[in-house]
């Protein structure tokens, strides 16, 4: 007995969703129909069928009611504004976390009598986390540009660094490659998010 109620329950909230929706938004659910489940596209129909944005369910045939496939992008269009907001505020997350990286050099630099290297490095690090975190507060596009630009300090730093050493490893280059594609990658992500 008590699966019925929550199926009853949860037939409810999918037509109270649908019904809270706009007319446009109901239309691109029943474009999406496939990537929904049952009983949520069930109350999509009965709430179009309500509105009188189509008459039976012989309407979704008709060519504006087709089936729209997802499309799978290196950098996906996100169209809902509660969602965007909340992959933001996670990349924004990401990108505080890879602050720490450059703090942890920092004292590692200040500890083995590096002062004014470690000092700089501790820095751009606390700088780094501060506009990543102001980033998990709001959008602000000056913000990712100044991450641009810091990222390509921390590229030539890095390289600096790198080219400083008697042998390069592989593993060394790879790993430092990787970690600053995923920073791109999330920087991007963030401008075009925008």
């Amino acid at each position: 007995m008590p699966e019925k109620s929550i199926v009853s329950e949860q037939n409810n909230d999918f037509e109270e969703l649908m019904g809270k929706m706009s007319d446009e938004q109901l239309k691109n659910v029943l474009q999406k129909r496939n990537h929904y489940q049952e009983k949520a596209v069930e109350a999509a129909v009965r709430e179009a069928i309500n509105r009188g944005l189509i008459h039976s369910e012989e309407d979704l045939m008709a060519p504006e009611f087709r089936t729209k496939p997802l499309k799978t992008k290196l950098f996906p269009k996100i169209e809902n504004e509660e969602v965007r907001k909340k992959i933001r505020k996670s990349m924004a997350r990401g990108l505080l976390i890879a602050g720490i990286l450059p703090l942890i050099l920092g004292v590692v630099k200040l500890n083995t009598g590096y002062r004014s290297e470690g000092l700089f490095v501790l820095s751009f690090g606390l700088v780094w986390m501060g506009i990543a975190s102001s980033l998990i507060r709001q959008m602000l596009p000056n913000a990712i540009k100044i991450l641009f630009v810091l990222t390509a300090v921390a590229v030539a730093y890095t390289g600096r660094l790198l080219f400083l050493q008697p042998v390069i490893e592989f593993m060394d280059v790879f790993i430092i490659t990787v970690l600053f594609l995923l920073i791109l990658y999330g920087l991007t992500f963030l401008w075009r998010l925008y």
